[in-house]
């Protein structure tokens, strides 16, 4: 038992080790993203295979079962797509993402990936969510959580742990740019770097990143960037498991 118990300490550490400061790789695939995860830093996948045809606004129009049905934890997918809409549940983006065929796509497509280049594979489990809409500020628990645009260009807000103590209370979920200096006096201290992000690409975060993900703001130039729609995987080893769920059971994540 006391082996057990120091494993489980020592696997903690390094779990809770994180980079605090912004800097960014950027990789042409998903197997170079996977390569560096040991750095522990953002990563950007400027060729990524998008499953168009799974997810976006043309597949939903054309399931109009699906647009209008209603899950237990929110309502239509349709009040979602509706960029002001509000932050989609966790529980509803998995049953969409099993709905779609997303979450076999990613057994397929990503997990192989990663299981190549670790020889504990047996030991990390992976989920899949399909997201429509806006998504307030959350906190990465996954080992690895892999953004996938498929429909929509979108502005995702990244900020690293040092960040977090100027922040509001109550700010899970609230969208960074919303923030004034009534929310919080240090409102100015707060710093973070925004990705544009868009279908053929993706981006990878390590734990312990807090992240938004709004449209990107409309112009004259590129007025109408249409409904957001995107993928979240989240490939997790024990640890991360286990805080995940206990964050979820809080109501925390």
């Amino acid at each position: 038992m006391l082996i057990i118990i120091t494993v489980f300490i020592i696997a903690l550490f390094f779990y809770k080790r994180a980079i605090h400061e912004f800097r960014i790789n950027q990789v042409d695939d998903l197997e170079k993203a996977i390569a560096q995860q040991h750095e522990r830093i953002p990563c950007v996948i400027s060729d990524f295979p998008t499953p168009h045809g799974l997810w976006s606004d043309a597949v939903i129009k054309n399931r109009q079962v699906l647009s209008t049905s209603t899950l237990e934890d929110g309502p239509m997918l349709q009040t979602y797509i509706t960029t002001g809409g509000s932050n989609m549940s966790d529980a509803d983006a998995a049953s969409y993402a099993e709905q779609t065929g997303l979450t076999l796509w990613s057994v397929h497509n990503i997990y192989p990936t990663f299981k190549a280049h670790t020889n504990l594979g047996f030991l990390y489990s992976m989920s899949t969510a399909a997201y429509a809409g806006p998504r307030g500020l959350h906190k990465t628990t996954a080992a690895l959580t892999i953004l996938i645009p498929t429909d929509g260009e979108q502005i995702v807000s990244i900020m690293h742990e040092e960040a977090e103590p100027y922040l509001p209370e109550n700010w899970n979920g609230r969208q960074l740019r919303d923030f004034t200096i009534e929310d919080t006096p240090l409102l100015g201290h707060i710093d973070y770097m925004d990705i544009v992000a868009r279908p053929g690409t993706a981006l990878v975060l390590p734990a312990h990143w807090t992240y938004c993900i709004a449209p990107k703001e409309s112009d004259g130039a590129d007025a109408g960037t249409g409904p957001l729609f995107y993928t979240i995987v989240e490939i997790h080893h024990p640890i991360s498991a286990f805080v995940n769920r206990v964050l979820t059971v809080r109501g925390l994540k």
